[in-house]
């Protein structure tokens, strides 16, 4: 079994809380963020950010500073105002959330997502329990056909 740390060393700083994860999955621009935190990646360094929903609704992905730790990733610092999730990448062969992963999303109170090639995962703290939130198949393509969104970097 794998051990990761995914740690967020964080103080819940006015995060809203959104009941389950079916929210997230409806809305294909966000994870055609998700896709795009595979580029360029290592399949064994993690890359993450916080999934945060702007006044309107809209959500959007805020990367956290890489690490290049291997199979690791950590953020020190506040999290932002509106975040509502934690996303990030695992190697292909470990699709679902970790151990480590469950109990941090329990303690902050916030969906984590996992992002592989074949599968995005998330681990619901309010349902205690992981849900796929993408079918089989080209789950990538689909995802970012036709959705061009900026995002941002935590400075």
């Amino acid at each position: 079994m794998r051990s990761i740390l995914l740690l967020v060393l964080l103080s819940l700083a006015a995060g809203e809380s959104f009941a389950g994860v079916d929210r997230f999955s409806a809305d294909r621009c966000l994870f055609a963020s998700f896709a795009g935190l595979l580029r360029g990646a290592h399949p064994n360094v993690e890359v993450a950010a916080f999934v945060v929903a702007a006044d309107d609704g809209a959500l959007s992905r805020l990367l956290w500073p890489r690490m290049a730790w291997v199979r690791s990733q950590t953020f020190t610092g506040r999290i932002p105002k509106g975040t509502v999730a934690i996303v990030h990448t695992h190697p292909p062969h470990e699709e679902l959330p970790s151990a480590n992963d469950m109990a941090e999303s329990r303690r902050i109170g916030l969906p984590f997502f996992v992002v592989t090639p074949t599968a995005v995962w998330a681990f619901d703290p309010s349902a205690g329990k992981n849900v796929r939130t993408t079918t089989a198949g080209d789950w990538i393509g689909a995802a970012t056909e036709n959705c061009p969104r900026p995002h941002r970097s935590v400075r």
